[in-house]
């Protein structure tokens, strides 16, 4: 079975610097990432290469966090909570160095999956920690509490970028890694202790195998639809993903310990997450890179200005966090999940109708409650997965989850990027414009308008054993996890 979180028997209560150095990694995580969207153009210029093949650093980071999240829980078990996530952020940074120090675009890809395995070991172990040290009525506070740092650093990344492409160069973005992992291990072994874990059971290789080729040239595969790969590799890669996913799905059926548990699907809010919630987190994955490239190639915004607009989304999605809890556990999270993926699907359509001459700060004001929106999504979905898990199967379901979010992540920046080669093959045209980058955001309000009726499998009791009905209508501290 996938054991995530490297615990086996229930974990003490968390001291109050845990969380934040838990989030400290996420941090480092959200940083990294959204600096790297606004500074694409000039990464493409310096490495020699068009500005769409770049998604191929994007996609390569996120599949191979999709990857490794798998094995993150055996090796956390095999080796313990605190040394691996020392390691992790200890292999996050030198493959950060390794992509600083990139002077083309295979080198770079090439870093960022070893970027993405230090993020797979790293991310899993902190949710099931809190998931296992609060009460489940407080579950939506405790995802809010830990998902705030993965939010801060959208934040601080979208205006950094920016800032270290005009003084300085793109490499920097992942220089900065380096200081931030320091201090993150420092405190890591000053604050959170030697934990006890079970030992785990024999490692499923062949289930590992099976699903990394399948999730890694499927993805592969449609990131390079568009000629950032020779098509005679295309095809090589899609049959290979074609043929290893049916060969992993029937293994982790018939296996003693499969690496993958899908018998967590038989629970109905799981399941439904894990499929249109995947779907749902795929339509809105790639607008980060549209929306740098429309600020920057449609708009003619700078590094640096492009980050600073780009911040009031990541704000928006910050602010969102005070109120979602209040909001779920007074409306229940079928009714607000449906109607607010609606909303995130007409933000994300309404970028479309942005040009040169449209007002600033109305584009602003969408993208301030676009970011509103998709937190209030992120946060619904992040809890309602684990309403209904038994606490023996919740670092299983960590693990699982975790692994479809970050698959979404990079299927969407796939899918972004296709819609714009669509768009521009529709034009006959061999270079990316303003006009291809507004229909690809338009699709992908299209595709987010269907993503919303999966939701309406929901039940009106779904959720309810995570939900507080008595919960004044504005709590001020929503945030804060009641301890167990």
């Amino acid at each position: 079975m996938l054991s995530s979180g490297t615990i086996a028997a229930p974990l003490p209560r968390l001291s109050p610097a845990a969380p934040l150095i838990i989030g400290s990694a996420l941090l480092m995580q959200g940083i990294d990432g959204t600096a790297i969207t606004v500074a694409l153009p000039a990464m493409a210029h310096s490495l020699g290469t068009d500005v769409l093949r770049m998604n191929l650093a994007v996609s390569a980071y996120l599949l191979s966090i999709a990857v490794f999240i798998p094995a993150s829980g055996w090796i956390g078990d095999r080796f313990g909570a605190r040394t691996t996530f020392c390691w992790a952020i200890a292999l996050f940074m030198l493959a950060s160095l390794l992509c600083g120090l990139a002077t083309s675009l295979p080198q770079l890809v090439a870093a960022r999956i070893l970027q993405g395995m230090g993020g797979a070991l790293m991310a899993p172990v902190g949710r099931v920690v809190l998931l296992r040290a609060v009460p489940r009525h407080d579950y939506v506070r405790a995802i809010s509490l830990y998902t705030a740092p993965a939010l801060i650093g959208p934040v601080l990344g979208a205006p950094l970028g920016g800032l270290i492409v005009e003084i300085a160069s793109w490499h920097w973005i992942f220089f900065i890694n380096l200081p931030l992992g320091l201090i993150g291990i420092a405190a890591t072994l000053r604050h959170i202790p030697a934990l006890p874990a079970s030992p785990p059971g024999p490692f499923d290789l062949r289930g590992f195998l099976l699903l990394g080729i399948g999730l890694s040239c499927g993805t592969l595969a449609l990131a390079g639809i568009g000629g950032s790969i020779p098509p005679r590799i295309v095809i090589l890669l899609a049959a290979a993903s074609l043929a290893a996913l049916p060969l992993a799905v029937l293994h982790a059926r018939r296996a003693a310990h499969p690496l993958l548990d899908l018998g967590l699907l038989r629970i109905r809010s799981f399941r439904i997450v894990m499929q249109h919630g995947t779907i749902w987190r795929s339509t809105v994955a790639g607008l980060p890179v549209l929306l740098a490239l429309l600020l920057q190639l449609s708009l003619g915004l700078g590094p640096l200005a492009s980050g600073l607009i780009l911040f009031t989304s990541a704000a928006g999605a910050l602010a969102m966090k005070a109120v979602a809890g209040t909001l779920l556990h007074r409306y229940g999270f079928r009714r607000v999940m449906i109607a607010n993926a609606v909303v995130s699907a007409f933000f994300a359509g309404s970028y479309a109708l942005f040009d040169a001459g449209s007002p600033l700060w109305l584009l602003v004001a969408a993208l301030f409650l676009g970011g509103v929106s998709r937190s209030l999504q992120y946060t619904s979905l992040g809890t309602l997965a684990f309403a209904d898990i038994p606490d023996a199967a919740m670092a299983r379901a960590s693990g699982f989850a975790s692994m479809s979010q970050e698959l979404a992540q990079s299927l969407g920046v796939s899918i972004a990027t296709l819609l714009v080669q669509l768009a521009m093959l529709l034009r006959q045209d061999g270079q990316a414009g303003a006009t291809d980058i507004r229909t690809a955001l338009a699709l992908l309000g299209i595709m987010g308008l269907i993503a919303a009726l999966g939701f309406r499998r929901l039940r009106d009791d779904d959720g309810a054993a995570i939900r507080i009905r008595n919960r004044p209508a504005l709590s001020p501290q929503p945030l804060t996890a009641t301890p167990p």
